[in-house]
């Protein structure tokens, strides 16, 4: 399961280089912006499911309790864009690091 969420970052990246290279002439700038905010952009949705900007009161919109299936979705869901978007965010860092 880890490996194919791991995968799915890879594609991608490799997405994201072909789009580079195709259309924008290979500027890594471009490589770099579109890999960090991919990556940022899962994780802030990954965070926003698991509960991470929310108090603690675990309450539905209808004042319901949140019941413990539909929390443990939500932490799944959330640790899959983690693993969607670690590639993502380990290329850019690598990316800032040794080219830019």
């Amino acid at each position: 399961m880890i490996l194919r969420r791991l995968a799915i970052g890879l594609v991608f990246i490799v997405l994201s280089v072909l789009y580079v290279y195709i259309w924008q002439n290979g500027d890594l700038h471009s490589l770099f912006n579109i890999n960090c905010y991919l990556g940022l952009g899962l994780w802030v949705v990954g965070s926003l499911f698991s509960g991470l900007f929310k108090d603690d009161t675990k309450l539905k919109f209808n004042m319901g309790h949140i019941p413990e299936e539909d929390q443990r979705r939500n932490i799944k869901f959330s640790g899959t864009m983690f693993l969607i978007g670690l590639p993502c965010i380990v290329t850019s860092i690598i990316i800032f690091t040794f080219v830019l």
